[in-house]
């Protein structure tokens, strides 16, 4: 399970949400996926003592640039290693004699930082860009890692009551091409796992945030810096759920998602093929609650039930007088048949998901080995 990326990297982090148990047999990555955006202070989690999780807006420096002196060459500088949820810098190039390489950019909330370009022939490399952007041009040398070429570590975090990781986690940094001056590598991105499972939560599968390797065929460039994994245990509000999964990129306005607001609850009134679906939609109280149906471009007030006659993705939000996001859902509904033309009992109920009032069976969500890649616009939010 990953997330598209394009010119601009990937989005601004990438969430998976469970109410119950989420079973990985396959990958779960952010590798080289990090954003081509400014770093925010990304709020996670309100602590019982009223303190919060938080990735900080800026991760780990980026490696320091090299000015070789006469008949000498230098290795590129590594990026330095993030701390407390910080993702890692970028490493800077390597330098030919009487040459000074690109220096490594630092990592932001969003993405591992980008590598320093790696520089020949007394020429100067260029510096990584700020904020997850292209890797330092090579002058004489390697050009540096970053967005789009190459890629960064990017922010991945995971809510589950209880989770089985047999397979992998990751969201490394990407190693800069080999050249014989090289230039640097990217740093690696931010896990976060909260979990109410209180064992084994730092001992199942392989999670890593490392950075990207040190290369070159003559003089390498600095490796990237690592990123961070970091486990938190807490309680996962409780909701009548028969199953859900929400995927969630988190949008520039995102400051926080606080322990006591629950998602919305969405419930339609058949997983029948008909014509139309009756979308009821269950909210917390005292908020702004709004919903679209156009994949997050346009919102609407919730004022009761919703009826739609094609199929569609409804997405919901709960915000606060300050704008902030504080809680969000979605369902994506294809049993929509106009022609009352028959499918299959898989079809009709394979991706619709229904709430019964009287069920307390928490879901169980499993992740494959087969990847699945949900392409969005840069404010869209992805959804299974």
């Amino acid at each position: 399970v990953t997330t598209y990326s394009n010119e601009y990297g990937g989005p601004k982090g990438f969430t998976l949400y469970v109410t119950g148990k989420l079973t990985n047999n396959g990958e779960i990555t952010m590798t080289g996926k990090g954003a081509y955006a400014e770093g925010q202070d990304v709020y996670l989690w309100h602590n019982a003592d009223g303190t919060y999780e938080y990735v900080p807006a800026v991760g780990g420096l980026g490696g320091a640039a090299q000015t070789a002196g006469y008949l000498e060459v230098l290795a590129g500088t590594p990026g330095v290693g993030g701390n407390n949820r910080q993702t890692g810098g970028g490493g800077g190039g390597a330098a030919d004699w009487a040459s000074t390489s690109g220096s490594g950019g630092t990592g932001t909330s969003y993405s591992g930082g980008t590598g320093g370009g790696g520089a020949g022939g007394r020429l100067a490399g260029k510096n990584g860009s700020e904020n997850g952007g292209p890797g330092g041009e090579g002058v004489g040398g390697g050009s540096g890692a970053g967005n789009p070429i190459g890629g960064t570590g990017g922010l991945l975090i995971l809510y589950a009551d209880e989770y089985d990781n047999n397979g992998s986690i990751t969201s490394k940094g990407i190693s800069a091409a080999s050249a014989g001056y090289s230039g640097g590598s990217s740093g690696g991105g931010s896990i976060n796992i909260f979990t109410n499972q209180d064992t084994g939560i730092d001992q199942l599968g392989v999670i890593t945030a490392i950075g990207g390797l040190s290369v070159g065929s003559s003089v390498k460039g600095g490796a990237g810096g690592n990123g961070t994994v970091t486990h938190t245990q807490i309680e996962m509000p409780t909701q009548s759920v028969q199953s859900t999964l929400t995927v969630n990129e988190i949008a520039e306005n995102v400051s926080s998602i606080v322990q006591s607001i629950l998602p919305p609850s969405i419930k339609i009134d058949t997983v029948e093929n008909t014509a139309t679906k009756k979308i009821d939609i269950t909210y917390a109280e005292g908020y702004i609650n709004e919903y679209s149906l156009d994949l997050g471009k346009t919102w609407q007030i919730h004022t009761g039930t919703i009826t739609v006659d094609e199929p569609t993705t409804v997405i919901t939000r709960i915000i606060n007088g300050e704008g902030e996001v504080l809680s969000s859902s979605s369902l994506t509904i294809t049993t929509i048949d106009n022609t009352d033309s028959e499918v299959s009992e898989e079809e009709s109920t394979g991706t619709e998901t229904t709430q019964p009032d009287n069920t307390e069976e928490q879901p169980e969500v499993t992740v494959n080995e087969e990847s699945i890649t949900k392409e969005e616009t840069e404010e869209g939010v992805e959804n299974e």
